[in-house]
């Protein structure tokens, strides 16, 4: 081609935005498998036709090519298509020609197919209950810090200096645990609302022993949720140090871990009509209603250790505790955040 047609190299080589590319093409081009060469010396007499004008005539480095109409056998299908498409067109490539790059790394939330972008930071932003869930998240990673901080101070001997350090770091994660604690508590109020939406789905139950469950898990969650409203005028300070008795948040706690029970109940028929349809129609979103159901369920049995702390009781583990917090926020999360994407 340099030595017959020195428009059409130098084009190749030097010109237009082909680059390292054409010369690449260019060189796999001129390496073509040996029977190749006795298709083209014989002229090419079947194969696929190259646009007129495309200034492949005369001689090549293998033979000859016939006149316009050109065509290039079907020998020479087993070569890259850019490259026969440079040699056909003088050096320039169609952009359908060109092999597609990789697709980008997309970060999925699971159980879903909504993608982490801007966008979806910007709706559960958006909503209060996800951003009350990521306190949430915030508060019982504190408190492991703290928890931790405190452990390693008081049972590893180290040297008066590193415990102070430590113990004042743990009481910095104590004072976030609890102040994101308070800011929860704003996100919270009147949060007993959104349980009259509930209703229709139980009085369309058929089963009369699940639809009496349904009612009383209701009922506990009304009365839970009201007295944790009124405990939080006091601790946010709407009203007067004292005001309520001692016993007020302490019975507010036994209504959370009797709501607790109730609703591993509940759950447990919800994994149980989940997991038969999904043995009749194992599609994705069954399967995925039947992986949520379970999460929801795993979240209510964390409910009742974390409740087992705050009712005071003699033999609950702060440690416990504060892992079964952590998970039951990281569920919810996930939870609210599939809602508000929906």
């Amino acid at each position: 081609i340099a030595a017959h047609r020195p428009q059409v190299a130098h084009s190749i080589f030097h010109r237009g935005p082909l680059g390292h590319r054409a010369r690449s093409a260019m060189a796999g081009a001129l390496l073509l498998p040996k029977a190749v060469a006795p298709v083209l010396q014989k002229g090419g007499a079947s194969g696929r036709k190259l646009p007129e004008g495309s200034g492949l005539r005369n001689r090549t480095r293998f033979g000859t090519i016939t006149n316009s109409p050109t065509v290039i056998p079907e020998a020479t299908k087993a070569v890259p298509t850019p490259c026969i498409a440079m040699l056909a067109t003088g050096g320039h490539v169609d952009s359908a020609d060109v092999a597609p790059t990789a697709p980008p790394l997309v970060v999925r939330i699971p159980l879903s197919d909504h993608v982490v972008d801007v966008r979806t930071i910007n709706i559960l932003l958006s909503s209060a209950q996800s951003r009350e869930k990521c306190l949430k998240i915030m508060q019982y990673v504190a408190k492991l810090l703290a928890y931790a901080m405190m452990l390693v101070s008081s049972a590893i001997s180290l040297a008066p200096q590193t415990v102070d350090l430590t113990r004042e770091w743990g009481k910095r994660a104590a004072g976030l645990a609890k102040g994101t604690s308070q800011a929860r508590r704003l996100f919270k109020f009147f949060r007993w609302v959104k349980h009259f939406e509930d209703f229709p789905a139980m009085r369309a139950e058929t089963t009369l022993w699940i639809k009496m469950t349904l009612l009383l898990s209701l009922a506990i969650n009304l009365v839970a949720d009201i007295s944790e409203d009124i405990c939080s005028l006091e601790r946010l300070g709407f009203l007067p140090a004292g005001t309520l008795p001692v016993w007020a948040e302490l019975n507010a706690n036994r209504c959370q871990l009797a709501l607790a029970i109730v609703e591993i109940f509940v759950s447990s028929v919800r994994v149980t009509r989940a997991h038969g349809k999904c043995l009749l129609h194992a599609s994705t979103p069954s399967r995925r209603f039947l992986s949520m159901a379970v999460l929801e369920l795993s979240k209510f049995v964390a409910d009742i250790g974390k409740a087992l702390w705050d009712c005071e009781l003699s033999f609950a583990s702060e440690l416990l505790f504060i892992f079964c917090g952590l998970w039951a926020a990281l569920v919810s999360t996930h939870k609210y955040a599939l809602k508000a994407l929906k």
